[in-house]
């Protein structure tokens, strides 16, 4: 499908994946990275590849949308590729096309921005796990691009973070 665009040039790539490989999450890791490299060798060129990882959406099985989520963020071993993560964007999980797409743009905007054009932008790369520590009955997290930490949110049972990109 690319095949008639080969002739114009190229300076970068987005992508907005689509729901279509839930079906199959084991291979989408590497269906979508040779994808990448393959369009990157039809231009013999290495042009960055930014990607806006799945929204949550209410699958039936709501494991698939985690799996093709943890593929895409095992991508980011692609070099220059870089991951925009919106599940903080989306407030209906019964939705499968989330309806804020100004500030998805805005966030693949600002990653091109930063990553290929060398703006200073922070707050432009999503926290991503690094490693956890056990010492006792304590366990300590630590993750890369968060600079101003975590919220936790808390009920009656701590669920969830939130990221906080000092609004």
């Amino acid at each position: 499908m690319i095949y008639p665009l080969l002739n114009l040039s190229v300076a970068g790539a987005i992508w907005y994946q689509g729901e279509g490989n839930t079906v199959m999450p084991f291979t989408y890791g590497q269906l979508f990275t040779e994808m990448i490299q393959s369009w990157r060798a039809a231009w013999n060129k290495d042009f960055p590849f930014y990607y806006v990882q799945i929204a949550p959406f209410n699958y039936g099985n709501y494991n698939v949308g985690n799996l093709i989520r943890e593929q895409q963020a095992k991508a980011l071993a692609v070099p220059n590729t870089g991951m925009v993560v919106i599940s903080d964007l989306v407030n209906d999980v019964k939705n499968i096309h989330p309806t804020n797409k100004k500030d998805v743009a805005l966030r693949l905007a600002n990653y091109a921005l930063a990553e290929t054009y060398g703006r200073r932008i922070t707050g432009y790369k999503s926290p991503m796990f690094n490693r956890m520590d056990i010492n006792g009955n304590k366990a300590s997290l630590y993750f890369d691009n968060a600079p101003n930490g975590f919220k936790l949110n808390t009920g009656k049972t701590a669920t969830e973070f939130f990221y906080s990109r000092g609004r």
